[in-house]
């Protein structure tokens, strides 16, 4: 096929690829279903308003459109759509990294990839052909973080830090370094299944080795909200000043905190026995693993927090801040979420999933 041929009223993604020097037109799939191909490739009609358009997605996304990336020769990936709305062209995206990662498997040596494909924001550098006109397909808006005018204070990761580098944290310090690590892997992942995975790994290297299991996470993360299970609730009965405490900041969505990380335990599951992502799970809405992404964010955050209040007050191991630290906190006056009205998670949880969260962040 010398020639790339589109009706120019029908409606297409145009998805620029990298990892790929240069290729006659490509047809993949039964259809074929989508085509590899050069921007030269495309038939003439098609041309205007093609470039500028590129360019335009190029520059939202900060990338100059430059001979070192396009080898003067855009290559690209097109998908014929019925749907363009931001959820066809996330569904879309998904489509194209199969067609590339299928590619892959049929040319020796090839790594062709999508450019800054951002999986959870439906995002890459590439453009639409719809109505007879082509536009580009822009990077969403986002925060550009705190403007500093003055160095924050000496603090308690500042200490950290220097315990770290000169190999001295005891084993809770440890710990949360791994989770940490986690932490930060998701919150650059452009893979919403890789961002659930790495914050539950995160909150599964806390936990000692006999109860990385659904067990062991509902035993333990529930409480952090407000909604302690057995065996947190009955520690805290046999305590008057404890109990009293709990029962007038009882967590109303107890019940549905306990169901959710249950939940996510399953999917956590499914992910590493069975390889299941958001798109070929055939259990999880994608719209509900963006909300698992949300709860396992909030969670890691608390705990971080919370380890660390606990090693300024000297704890050193797990077991110590597990079975003694988070009970004694939580369960009293020292619990600041409830002075401040966070403890609970409403201010940026919303149990109902298809709602999606009330706040990223």
């Amino acid at each position: 096929m010398a020639e790339l041929s589109i009706d120019p009223e029908s409606t297409w993604l145009a998805l620029v690829v990298t990892g790929v020097a240069t290729l006659p037109v490509v047809p993949l799939g039964q259809g074929p279903d989508v085509y590899l191909a050069k921007q030269s490739d495309l038939n003439s009609n098609l041309s205007l308003g093609f470039d500028d358009a590129l360019i335009k997605s190029f520059a939202s996304f900060g990338i100059e459109f430059s001979q070192k990336i396009t080898l003067g020769n855009p290559k690209l990936l097109f998908i014929p759509m019925k749907d363009v709305s931001e959820q066809g062209i996330r569904v879309g995206l998904m489509v194209a990294d199969l067609a590339l990662s299928v590619f892959n498997r049929k040319v020796f040596s090839a790594k062709a990839r999508l450019l800054a494909w951002n999986r959870q924001a439906g995002r890459a550098v590439g453009v639409i052909l719809n109505g007879g006109s082509w536009n580009p397909i822009e990077e969403s808006p986002s925060s550009y973080g705190p403007f500093l005018v003055m160095p924050p204070e000496y603090d308690f990761w500042d200490w950290f830090l220097g315990e770290s580098i000169r190999g001295r944290l005891d084993p809770l310090g440890m710990a949360l370094s791994k989770c940490m690590d986690w932490q930060r892997e998701s919150e650059f992942s452009p893979h919403v299944a890789h961002k659930f995975a790495f914050n539950w790994i995160g909150l599964e290297s806390l936990l000692s080795n006999d109860e990385r299991n659904g067990t062991g996470v509902s035993k333990r993360y529930s409480i952090l909200v407000g909604a302690p299970g057995k065996s947190y609730s009955s520690l805290i009965y046999k305590d008057k000043d404890k109990r009293e405490f709990m029962v007038r900041n009882a967590n109303p969505a107890a019940s549905l905190w306990k169901q959710s990380i249950k939940d996510m335990y399953s999917y956590r599951c499914e992910i590493i026995h069975e390889g299941g992502t958001d798109l070929s799970s055939v259990t999880i809405d994608p719209g509900k693993l963006d909300w698992f992404v949300t709860l396992t964010e909030f969670l890691c955050k608390r705990v971080i927090a919370l380890i660390a209040e606990a090693m300024v007050r000297g704890v050193k191991s797990e077991a110590e801040f597990w079975d003694n630290f988070v009970p004694d906190f939580i369960a009293s006056e020292d619990n600041g979420w409830v002075k401040t009205g966070v403890f609970h998670g409403r201010h940026v949880i919303d149990h109902d999933w298809r709602s999606g969260p009330i706040m990223r962040f």
